[in-house]
């Protein structure tokens, strides 16, 4: 096993290079999953993230116009509310053995 430390180029990447690279790493990630499978999960995970999000942009932006955090999350205020234990920050956070089981919960919880 090489064990060299990597050092950042000295030249800017071409396009060709940063395509190659995250082809490499999204090869890495993937691992046995079949391309189109893991990009499914790909982007349940982005808009996972997004709307965590949205809502978080509009309590932030309620509190600020109403003064009152409570009523900046009561659902009436908003088109869709994500659970405080379905934060993207604290779902994020989970240890790696536990990180699957917090998604899919997550993702259910979320009405």
């Amino acid at each position: 096993m090489n064990n060299s430390v990597k050092t950042r180029p000295q030249r800017r990447l071409t396009q060709a290079e940063v395509d190659a690279f995250l082809a490499k790493a999204a090869d890495l990630l993937r691992g046995g999953v079949d391309h189109s499978e893991f990009r499914g999960y790909v982007f349940a995970l982005l808009f996972y993230e997004r709307i965590n999000d949205v809502y978080l942009e509009n309590v932030a932006g309620l509190e600020k116009e109403l003064d009152d955090a409570e009523l900046a999350r009561d659902p009436r205020m908003h088109d869709f509310v994500v659970p405080d234990d379905c934060i993207w920050e604290k779902v994020a956070r989970t240890t790696e053995r536990d990180l699957g089981r917090e998604l899919n919960h997550a993702m259910s919880a979320c009405p």
